[in-house]
């Protein structure tokens, strides 16, 4: 092996080195702004966004929460019963609406006279 053929191999090493670290790092970076874009807030504001397209909503502001416990609200409330965590509750004047926003599907839609 010659002098330039081991050169022409660390140079191709080395590059190969760089080009799957800076992959990493800009994957790491990715996943970074992922999950702090991520955020209840801004998950609960996409969820209105996304539930707005699926039916008409009321003209007010409404309540929002994102479910952390099922298992608690089901335990407690029949009408979270089909609800899971990550589901968003929207609680408007006289209407409850429970929003999947990974499945764009509403699993539960409450009035005062419903349980």
């Amino acid at each position: 092996m010659n002098w330039r053929s081991v050169r022409a191999i660390f140079f191709f090493l080395f590059l190969a080195l760089f080009l799957a670290f800076g992959l990493t790092m800009g994957y790491r970076a990715m996943l970074y702004r992922y999950n702090h874009d991520n955020s209840d807030t801004s998950k609960a504001q996409r969820a209105l966004s996304d539930l707005s397209k699926v039916m008409v909503l009321p003209s007010t502001q409404p309540t929002v929460a994102v479910i952390t416990n099922e298992k608690i609200l089901q335990e407690s409330f029949e009408v979270f019963k089909d609800a899971q965590d990550g589901d968003v509750v929207f609680v408007y004047p006289g209407k409850l609406i429970v929003f999947d926003p990974v499945n764009q599907k509403i699993r539960r839609l409450a009035t005062p006279d419903t349980n």
